[in-house]
């Protein structure tokens, strides 16, 4: 539910000031974002300190967010960022970021499936960071079939065999 957002046009960007979702249980998260018609430059920014992943399940997964896309169930805290630089920009350009999620989370109670596993892995509780070369998540406790166990995973974006665990 959003109760109130302010939507700001300039010329060819449109802007959304910070604005509060909460979800039907009352937790919340702030959202703001940017986007230039004309350029075709795109941020968006979400933060929360604890939410459902299940009350954005359908948005994230569609945005393709790292983890959180993939996650059927669980709770998540911090701040993710998407940027599309204009078009036209490169990586390689002065100042110009990469196309792709950054930010650091906090996941708990999470239920992740990998094909590699015959059940979703349950995460306890692990910390992520997100950038254009993929993700880590480090402090990782988690079960696998009901099995305990405690590690890293590492995503590597483009590479021929992505999923990289140590347990």
């Amino acid at each position: 539910k959003i109760a109130q957002a302010d939507v700001m046009f300039a010329g060819s960007a449109i802007s959304l000031s910070p604005t509060s979702i909460v979800n039907d249980a009352g937790e919340s998260a702030a959202i703001d974002g940017r986007y230039d018609i004309a350029s075709g430059d795109f941020q968006v920014s979400l933060t929360s300190s604890g939410m459902a992943i299940a009350s954005l399940r359908r948005q994230v997964s569609v945005a393709g967010a790292p983890l959180l896309g993939l996650a059927t169930s669980g709770i998540w805290s911090g701040s993710l960022r998407y940027d599309r630089p204009p078009v036209g920009a490169t990586a390689s350009g002065a100042g110009v970021a990469a196309s792709g999620w950054t930010g650091d989370i906090h996941l708990r109670d999470t239920d992740i499936p990998f094909e590699a596993f015959a059940q979703p892995i349950h995460v306890l509780d692990a910390d992520a960071s997100i950038d254009s070369g993929g993700a880590v998540v480090k402090h990782l406790s988690m079960t696998v079939g009901g099995i305990p166990a405690q590690g890293e995973y590492r995503y590597e974006t483009g590479a021929l065999h992505p999923h990289r665990f140590r347990i």
